[in-house]
């Protein structure tokens, strides 16, 4: 009776290793995708950075090469890693789609083919997981860029503005000595200001600067000398609104820059900023808070 229990328990087990080895695919593969609704170049820049899959699970993944829309990185399971690629397939301008696989070794042991296939499990758990919580950070473009951009328009049609140069780029009190003028001006023709100052500066060489200030007003009225009037059509514009001195504004048109790149844009005008804060009433450029819009097609 014995003798027949221990026969039967031993072809279980072999039949059970029979199954296995021919049911378990050699090689044994693990893979998954999903789609990201931001650029190509946007989600590639937050997908090689160590520092973000730390913040899913640190210690579990390791970038181990970085190449062009694609890395490799070791999945950690248990005392080993498993090693892993990602391709980055660009879909449109705003939207990406990201593939991981890996690829076991083949082994004709059942034992270790049932190992491969729980590895595979637990490394197709972790990756569908990061790659989730990746899609919903990638969800917001201020986690890739730094700053919340968004599309909008200006209610801003009516302008009165200036233009000048310096060899130096333009002080504050060189700024605002045009902005009051423009507001005598404005003032002198019966109409009010209905926002924030407008200035867009740039530069070839370095040498001279050519500054433009603006002030949005409430009538259309006539020029006089070089103050000129303008009226701007209210198309679409990418803007975002920072707080900080010249350090973080260039930063910021630097950000808006590299935006325009990635999602294929194509700028119709110059950028401006809207001075929110009064610069020459408050000293201290870290209270300073500038809203940048850059007019697009």
């Amino acid at each position: 009776m014995k003798t027949r229990l221990f026969v039967a328990v031993i072809s279980i087990i072999i039949i059970a290793g029979i199954f296995t080895y021919l049911l378990i695919p050699s090689p044994l593969t693990a893979s998954g995708k999903i789609r990201f609704l931001t650029s190509t170049n946007g989600a590639y820049r937050s997908l090689i950075k160590q520092e973000t899959w730390d913040k899913w699970s640190p210690q579990t993944f390791s970038i181990t090469k970085r190449l062009n829309n694609s890395l490799e990185l070791n999945v950690k399971n248990e005392q080993e890693n498993v090693p892993v690629s990602i391709l980055l397939i660009p879909m449109s301008s705003d939207s990406v789609t990201v593939s991981w696989n890996t690829v076991f070794p083949v082994t004709a042991n059942p034992v270790t083919k049932i190992k491969q296939r729980s590895q595979a499990t637990d490394v197709k758990h972790k990756m569908d997981d990061a790659l989730n919580k990746f899609q919903q950070f990638v969800s917001y473009n201020e986690n890739i860029y730094g700053t919340h951009i968004e599309e909008r328009s200006t209610k801003d049609t009516f302008l009165v503005a200036t233009r000048f140069t310096s060899h130096t780029y333009p002080s504050n009190e060189l700024i605002y000595s045009n902005i009051n003028k423009l507001k005598s001006y404005a003032n002198s023709t019966g109409a009010s200001q209905s926002g924030p100052p407008m200035l867009n500066v740039s530069t070839n060489d370095s040498s001279t600067f050519n500054c433009m200030v603006a002030l949005p007003i409430n009538k259309i009225v006539a020029g006089k000398g070089d103050v000129f009037f303008v009226r701007m059509v209210p198309g679409h514009f990418l803007t975002t609104e920072i707080t900080g001195g010249p350090s973080t504004i260039n930063n910021a048109h630097r950000t808006m820059d590299q935006y325009f790149k990635d999602f294929n844009r194509v700028s119709m005008a110059i950028p401006f900023e809207y001075l929110v804060t009064d610069r020459l009433k408050e000293p201290d450029t870290s209270k300073w808070v500038t809203r940048i819009y850059c007019p697009v097609y």
